[in-house]
């Protein structure tokens, strides 16, 4: 393990997998969303779409404590709660379809949704439909099936949230919430499939404090700016990202 994680930290892309780690780390602190949309388009500019995937997911589940006991007590549970329950037997799926499709489709896919997302926030485009279980249900399927084949479920959900007229914080905390649910899930699944190597393992122990600093860094910066910059931030970098992505 000790021979996988130096030989790991000697690699060239190591240090662009450091760099998209501490701004998925700002985005994430500063906005409770966006990690997994900038690590996961972000690290197949080095390795195989696969292993990026896997990789922003056990890079995710590593810090899902960082944020969350604050955000418990101010999630929206009742929305939260079907949405998890869904997405959990969603991922399974989702899974099915990373191991069965072509690398190059799988990254174009990433940067498609990542892409799309931001477009359709930035252009002002919010859900007016209802909201209530059967509107959770979907909206957390689609999250695991995405989360399970691309490690990017976050735009239902964030699309879902950010329609609504509640605060920034509320949403917030309940971004964290559902997201830290489906990529401790993602876990077990992935490795259940075979797609855990101990090198990606030295990859998201090498890249964790990085991360991990860098979100202290974005929560602090949450607490003196407005929900408009918070939103222009996450969504800026994620524009970038995916465009990255499609024109590898």
């Amino acid at each position: 393990m000790l021979e996988t994680v130096l030989t790991v930290g000697l690699t060239a892309g190591f240090l662009v997998e450091a760099t998209v780690a501490i701004a998925a780390g700002l985005v994430r602190g500063f906005s409770g969303f966006g990690a997994a949309l900038i690590l996961a388009p972000g690290f197949t500019l080095v390795m195989a779409p696969r292993e990026a995937v896997v990789l922003t997911v056990l890079l995710n589940s590593s810090a899902v404590a960082q944020l969350l006991f604050p955000a418990l007590r101010r999630t929206r549970w009742i929305d939260v709660g079907p949405m998890g329950a869904a997405a959990v037997v969603a991922i399974p799926f989702g899974s099915l379809l990373l191991i069965g499709l072509d690398g190059a489709v799988i990254r174009r896919a990433i940067g498609a949704v990542v892409l799309g997302f931001s477009v359709v926030v930035l252009a002002g485009w919010r859900y007016r439909g209802p909201r209530g279980l059967p509107a959770n249900l979907l909206v957390g399927m689609l999250g695991g099936l995405l989360t399970g084949a691309a490690a990017v479920g976050g735009p239902p959900v964030i699309l879902y949230f950010l329609s609504s007229e509640r605060p920034m914080a509320e949403s917030r905390a309940s971004f964290i919430s559902f997201f830290a649910l489906i990529q401790i899930v993602a876990v077990p699944v992935f490795l259940w499939e075979g797609l855990v190597t101990w090198e990606l393992v030295g990859r998201a122990a090498l890249l964790l404090p990085a991360f991990l600093v860098a979100t202290h860094v974005g929560a602090r910066l949450f607490t003196r700016a407005s929900d408009r910059l918070a939103r222009q931030f996450a969504l800026g970098a994620l524009v970038l990202i995916g465009l990255a992505t499609l024109i590898r």
